[in-house]
């Protein structure tokens, strides 16, 4: 998955070098692209999974620029933090529910350039919200669940001549208000109650209390600037 996503990645890059006009360009929209490996913390009850995302924008001169975020992913559940129990008779079955959540975020974002070299770091921060749907499949209804999302993040713009730019990025999705009650789709009914000790959730902080997750996105992407200078 990761190879893949790095892949295609850099393969999009190359294209767009030979169209885009420019870099950073004063009162002029950026274009970013991204293809990236988002990890949750184990709490989360989330596997990790590939994003895909976008930024656009504004520079206000050569080092600050202010603009929008949208990201789009789709992680599995843990199974481990969902188990249910179905008792027949005497037998007793446990399972691990284990399903789809999509996830779109989307966010006002800022960003000050640290240097104008050929390797450029950057910084970058955004507050926005993550929306979480459960397909009905999954869930017997459509569940939507929305909170606020805070960013921090930096990285590395590598500019490829003077049409265009390679991205590396390493972003913290801190979602706040998380809460595993709103994505479980097991009944109640079927909560493990005849041998509670054989699938116990690992870390059940989230289904206690509302958390802060601290989710780690790694990205690589490309910039350009529509239409040239």
């Amino acid at each position: 998955m990761r190879r893949s996503i790095l892949g295609l990645a850099g393969a999009l890059a190359l294209v767009t070098v030979a169209t885009a006009k420019a870099q950073v360009v004063p009162h002029r929209f950026q274009v970013g692209p991204r293809l990236a490996w988002l990890s949750y913390p184990e709490q989360s009850g989330l596997k990790g999974s590939g994003l895909v995302g976008v930024d656009g924008m504004y520079f206000l001169n050569r080092i600050i620029g202010v603009g929008f975020s949208v990201d789009f992913t789709r992680p599995q559940t843990d199974g481990r933090y969902h188990p249910a129990e179905f008792t027949f008779g005497d037998t007793t079955f446990i399972y691990q529910a284990t399903y789809p959540i999509s996830i779109f975020q989307y966010q006002l974002m800022g960003i000050a350039m640290l240097g104008s070299g050929r390797l450029s770091p950057y910084l970058l921060g955004g507050l926005g919200k993550y929306h979480m749907n459960v397909d009905p499949q999954s869930a017997q209804a459509a569940r939507q669940v929305e909170h606020a999302l805070v960013t921090i993040g930096a990285g590395a713009n590598l500019r490829l001549g003077e049409n265009g730019g390679l991205r590396f990025e390493v972003r913290d999705f801190m979602y706040t208000g998380y809460d595993l009650n709103e994505i479980n789709t097991v009944n109640p009914r079927f909560n493990p109650r005849r041998f509670p000790d054989v699938a116990p959730v690992p870390n059940d902080q989230c289904y206690r209390a509302t958390c802060k997750l601290n989710n780690l996105q790694l990205a690589l992407g490309f910039t350009f600037v529509p239409g040239g200078r």
